[in-house]
């Protein structure tokens, strides 16, 4: 380091001020506290192949938190530069960090490594107004290619694969708990482990991607949809916080009619929120039959166990499911929306690049895939509403599970179908029952229109609602008891329904076959983009975890698949659609992503949205996409 002064370490041994006590996995670690050592750290920064960072900051809201620190690893060295810590020591000025870091992460040549890329993307963005450019390379993401069924935390990787021990966090920051609080030094060498482990873990991880065949997957798809995903969580969702409040005004309302109308049925007050009550109520005092049990042996008042109720004409029950049902949208979708509301009025999600082993994207603060979607008491999805002078232009995939399936088992008469534009559930409805095609569709017409409808025209529905559940459930593994008990019919129907569908589609019964034999002999299955799903316990000695596995093969080949089709759309639409009419990706949620576009752009955007979609890979069958403008959320459907 520039300066000179020595001091002593524990061991004896004289190190530089600025130079840490010891090495992690083979590198030094300096502390960067006066300018001298911070252009120092610049200049070996400007000349490296590939910079591993991390930022520390007062809180994990990339919105409202400030940057306490800041670190870098070039391979050889690990750097840690104080910025905002309470400490009275020295420290960088914020300015100044900003001013000389600023064209280092900004330059595009020089590739930028980090563990959750995502989030010291939105920091810097945030705190200091850079845009951090060069090829983007995700530890975190590499971790859950390389094996989507571990832990991706950092300190568990350098432990699993690194063998090395990392700081606790605890241990540096100590009672004070918040890291700006903590010592410097100590603070150094916890932040310095970060990027150092982080440019190791990059090293290991590679080559095993390489290995796996994953690395095309990585750099074309993951690795951009960081920035993707990123720019969503930035933008953010006008609330309409005025309506959730009404809304919840009136929840509560009907909360207490609901309450009111039990405790009438039951003749005194019982806390519907205590299972003991009203298990009392409902199996005692009213004696609804006991549908389960919980583990410890009494009778469950769970959700489902009073919605089986309800529909067994127990209006006791009714009124407690719908109690229940009213208490988690007020709970979870009002007072939950309403206290995540940020300054700037709008709602900033979190979607999880890594939520689920199948490669579908989840979501958190709050859970978007949860909201009710079509619930028409409270209509949640209305409060999500459009800026002023834009409109939301709601693109939904139309049965993209179901084509994928087409695809894969090259069923005639699932390509058939779709080749024909027919509507699946239909198709098969109509080649179960023997009854004609347009027999259906006058059916549903008739339904959709509002007319009084014959008996036949009702057997067409019921005939296609089970179809449907059949073709879906297919995917998910659903056996003949889910289904007899899902649509209310015998075991034995349900038995013949499922037999009768594989006869007709002999080909998505090949593909099931098939898929479990692969997953048997190789461990895994791949996706549409070649990722993995690995389902090791196929292997199991236990017939019942094999099964499991099987059912996992098929659901994560399709869903899986039907992911990679959503990703490469936002990919196309993020980088090269969306930016020629100023309009931006908000919410991706199952098949849906939601856009918001300048009124005057609305109309050419949607078609090129709609094209750019459906032809964003080629498949056996056409891919299809409802497209529709509105002004909030519940409109687009």
């Amino acid at each position: 380091m520039v300066r000179q002064q020595e001091n002593t370490g524990r061991n004896g041994e004289v190190i530089y001020l600025g130079k840490l006590e010891g090495q992690t996995l083979g590198m030094d670690r300096y502390l960067v506290t006066t300018k001298d050592e911070f252009v120092e750290m610049l200049e070996e920064l400007k000349g490296a192949t590939e910079i591993a960072f991390d930022t520390e900051t007062t809180g994990l809201n990339y919105l409202t938190c400030d940057l306490v620190g800041a670190s870098f690893s070039d391979g050889n060295k690990g750097w840690y530069v104080p910025i905002g810590h309470t400490t009275e020591e020295e420290q960088i000025p914020k300015f100044l960090f900003i001013d000389k870091i600023k064209p280092i992460m900004e330059n595009e040549e020089i590739p930028k490594i980090a563990h959750n890329f995502k989030f010291d993307y939105q920091v810097y963005k945030m705190t200091c107004g850079i845009e951090i450019k060069g090829q983007w390379l995700d530890t975190m993401i590499a971790s859950w290619l390389n094996d989507e069924n571990q832990r991706h935390g950092l300190k568990a990787l350098s432990k699993r694969f690194l063998k090395y021990d990392q700081t606790d966090f605890k241990d540096v920051a100590g009672k004070k708990v918040r890291f700006q609080d903590a010592e410097l030094e100590l603070a150094g060498k916890y932040a310095c482990d970060d990027a150092i482990v982080t440019y190791r873990l990059m090293q290991y991880l590679a080559p095993k991607l390489h290995e796996q065949e994953l690395t095309k997957v990585f750099f074309e798809v993951e690795m951009p949809f960081i920035k993707v995903l990123a720019d969503m969580e930035l933008e953010g969702v006008p609330i309409d916080k005025e309506y959730l409040e009404q809304t919840g005004e009136w929840v509560k309302e009907e909360m207490m009619r609901s309450q009111q109308e039990f405790w009438d049925a039951v003749g005194y007050p019982v806390n519907l929120n205590s299972p003991k009550q009203l298990g009392e109520a409902l199996f005692e005092k009213m004696k609804c039959p006991v549908l389960e049990l919980t583990s410890t042996g009494k009778p469950s008042t769970s959700a489902e166990v009073l919605e089986a109720l309800a529909r067994k004409g127990y209006s006791s029950a009714k009124a407690v499911a719908r109690y229940k049902k009213l208490s988690k949208i007020h709970g979870t979708y009002i007072v939950g929306l309403l206290n995540q509301i940020q300054k700037d009025g709008k709602l900033h999600g979190s979607f999880n690049h890594t939520g689920t082993v199948t490669g579908r994207l989840s979501s958190s603060n709050p859970n978007l895939q949860n909201i009710p979607s079509r619930d028409e008491e409270t209509q949640i999805r209305r409060a999500f509403i459009a800026p002023e002078g834009y409109d939301i232009i709601n693109a939904d995939y139309s049965q993209i599970e179901l084509r994928v399936m087409a695809h894969f088992s090259q069923d005639k008469g699932m390509l058939k179908a779709y080749e024909e534009g027919k509507d699946l559930h239909i198709a098969t409805a109509s080649l179960l029952s023997k009854i004609p095609y347009d027999e259906f569709i006058k059916a549903k017409k008739r339904d959709e229109g509002g007319e009084e409808l014959s008996e036949a025209d009702k057997k067409c529905l019921r005939l296609r609602g089970l179809a449907k559940s059949v073709n879906f459930g297919i995917i998910y593994g659903m056996g003949a008891n889910s289904l007899a008990e899902g649509e209310g019919i015998s075991v034995a129907e349900a038995k013949k329904f499922i037999s009768d569908y594989f006869k007709g589609f002999s080909g998505v019964d090949d593909f099931i076959k098939k898929t479990h034999l692969t997953t048997k002999k190789y461990g895994y299955i791949r996706t549409l983009t070649g990722r993995k799903r690995r389902l090791p316990d196929i292997w199991s000695d236990d017939y019942a975890v094999v099964a499991s596995c099987e059912r996992q093969s098929v659901n994560s080949k399709i869903q899986g698949s039907a992911g990679d089709i959503m990703k490469l759309a936002m990919l196309k639409l993020h980088y090269e659609v969306l930016p020629k009419y100023d309009a931006k990706l908000v919410i991706q949620v199952h098949d849906e992503i939601l856009i918001f576009c300048p009124e005057q752009n609305t109309e050419e955007c949607m078609k090129e949205v709609k094209e750019a979609m459906i032809n964003v890979v080629k498949l056996r069958v056409p891919l299809d996409v409802d497209i529709r403008s509105c002004k909030n959320w519940a409109e687009g459907h």
